[in-house]
């Protein structure tokens, strides 16, 4: 899902991205692939094959998209994939807003976030590779064969860095070295 960024947003939006991951704790991790799925575009306007992932044992999919929607939300930009949110309200991602890296915040400051973090919403049916894409409905044969490719489901990829693609440039944001806590959010933003 892309975001509509104004041209004066582009490095402030990169240089809090580079902070808020470097200071989340969330370490390189395994990606599965759970199967094969045709999916449309909220237009309807293209059908995608993609690559459906399953949920990482250190949940570090929904971990960095808690952390991007922060700063998202903190350039009043619309958030990623909260419109279909039921389960959950939002509030890692309202609770990770303006924050600063640690060395710029209080002692005390820190102690009382962490106290109040929370754990992300879990939206790990929106993650995924595309492979390929047709501007037609694929048809029910086509559907219905997308999941039967078992040896697709033994596919692991190792997930080291965040690419940013902001205009026609790409960027690679390595992922922390450190140990990544999943069930206390709070420590994202702990000393280092």
């Amino acid at each position: 899902m892309p975001l509509a960024l104004r041209t004066e947003q582009r490095a402030s939006f990169l240089e809090k991205l580079e902070n808020a991951v470097g200071g989340s704790n969330v370490t390189p991790f395994q990606l599965h692939v759970a199967g094969l799925d045709w999916v449309r575009n909220s237009e309807k306007t293209r059908w995608f094959l993609v690559l459906k992932l399953k949920r990482p044992e250190n949940d570090g999919l929904n971990l960095l998209l808690a952390v991007t929607n922060s700063v998202v939300r903190h350039l009043g930009l619309e958030m990623l994939y909260t419109d279909q949110d039921a389960k959950g309200d939002g509030a890692l991602e309202k609770e990770c807003v303006d924050r600063l890296p640690a060395d710029k915040r209080g002692l005390k400051d820190r102690k009382q976030r962490r106290q109040g973090a929370t754990v992300p919403a879990d939206r790990t049916e929106n993650f995924h590779f595309s492979l390929a894409w047709q501007l037609e409905e694929p048809s029910k044969a086509s559907i219905e064969s997308a999941d039967a490719l078992e040896p697709v489901k033994r596919l692991n990829i190792s997930c080291g860095l965040v690419k940013i693609k902001i205009g026609n440039t790409i960027h690679d944001i390595p992922l922390p070295d450190g140990a990544l806590t999943a069930h206390c959010l709070g420590n994202m933003w702990s000393e280092r």
